[in-house]
């Protein structure tokens, strides 16, 4: 019997840079990811503000700092006894900031002079206009000058909320109306309409029972608590969705955040450990995050951990590899540069494969044949992000 040597062809092999988070078609979830290095200077936060494509902290200390270039500098020395609110504004023909808390306030630009005003953790700068609310009563304030080296703001409007409607828990400039959610009822302002006060329409919907300190304007829908359940209003129309069961108002500490107008940030604890629900509103679900966030700043999702600062992003879990080729092919290497750890799942036409990975450069012989392939990540560490990541394969 005559033999045949069969030779062995070496196909060539193919390297792509992928980046695994793009696509709509993908589930998004959220992930934190190191921002480094920082520099904090000796601040040590106690609240993080995401405002006006910049980053601020109100210390320890008191005092309020600035993020430049991954270094936080104190920009003010007076001290705030408590969380201070800030805000943009003009003073002297110039755009500065009003840091104020519920007892005083001062312009960046001029520290000397205080600002006498109503203030109140319920607020809003809308129509050059600072809105306050306490309790069940509504103050609109406009026109300050520096008096007998004060500044003091004149009073423009009060509004008060009938008896049944409650307290005010939450305002924003919604459109050309100012919205307010009260503890059972949504009313709408109109400042510009009425020239001796305001225009005010109660909106019709069904009965609610508004959480104080869950408040949040998130793109087009203002969000808030109601029972056990989330209510989102967008233009008159308010849905509701329930939460899980291990979730209610009696285990919700803090205020609530958003994140990019995108997702709606509920802290709660369950048998004394701390953790995130997070509401998307592009697909209207839940899902949670594990762990300790400091400072976590009230938009922007910043939070601040073991001397590092941290963003929460959004990811994606599952999609598809894209290799700029539609026969069959063998995935034959996957390399991923990550923060955090998890398990990397790759899913072909026949069979699937794992892997766990961990901070730093991750090089994974895969080895698996089929015609297109899908991935998704499980038990992701709260601090996983994806740096780089690259496939290495043949075409068959």
């Amino acid at each position: 019997m005559k033999s045949v040597r069969i030779k062995k062809i070496d196909l060539p092999l193919f390297e792509k840079k992928v980046n695994l988070f793009d696509g709509e078609s993908k589930k998004s979830v959220l992930s934190a990811s190191k921002i480094s290095p920082v520099n904090f200077n000796g601040c040590i936060p106690k609240r993080l503000y995401s405002l006006f494509d910049r980053t601020y902290c109100y210390a320890e200390d008191g005092t309020i700092y600035q993020m430049v270039e991954n270094e936080f500098f104190q920009i003010m020395e007076k001290s705030f006894s408590s969380e201070p609110n800030i805000l943009s504004m003009r003073n002297r023909a110039e755009e500065t900031l009003l840091i104020c808390d519920n007892e005083k306030g001062y312009f960046l630009n001029d520290e000397e002079n205080s600002l006498k005003a109503t203030y109140s953790k319920v607020y809003c700068h809308a129509f050059g206009k600072i809105i306050s609310a306490k309790g069940r009563k509504l103050i609109v304030e406009h026109s300050f000058n520096l008096v007998s080296d004060q500044y003091e703001f004149k009073k423009e409007f009060c509004f008060t909320t009938e008896a049944d409607e409650g307290d005010i828990v939450g305002i924003c400039q919604y459109g050309e109306d100012i919205l307010l959610v009260c503890k059972h009822k949504i009313i709408t302002l109109n400042l510009v309409k009425n020239a001796f006060g305001a225009q005010v329409e109660r909106v019709n919907t069904p009965h609610i029972n508004a959480l104080e300190n869950s408040f949040n304007l998130c793109g087009e829908n203002a969000i808030f608590i109601s029972g056990n359940e989330i209510a989102v209003y967008n233009n008159g129309n308010l849905s509701f969705y329930p939460f899980s069961s291990k979730v209610n108002e009696l285990s919700i500490f803090g205020d609530c955040k958003e994140i990019d107008g995108k997702f709606y940030l509920i802290p709660f604890t369950v048998d004394g450990e701390k953790s995130m629900l997070c509401f998307s509103l592009d697909t209207r679900t839940f899902f949670e995050m594990k762990g300790e966030f400091s400072a976590l700043s009230k938009n922007g999702g910043l939070f601040y951990k073991d001397d590092n600062l941290y963003k929460i992003s959004q990811v994606a879990t599952s999609g598809k590899l894209d290799f700029d080729y539609l026969g069959a092919k063998t995935l034959y290497k996957i390399e991923i540069k990550c923060e955090g750890r998890a398990r990397l799942i790759i899913d072909g036409d026949f069979s699937k494969k794992q892997f766990d990975l961990k901070a730093g450069l991750n090089q994974i012989c895969c080895n698996l044949t089929s015609s297109e392939f899908g991935f998704s990540f499980d038990n992701a560490s709260s601090d996983f992000c994806i740096l780089e990541s690259k496939v290495t394969y043949t075409k068959i």
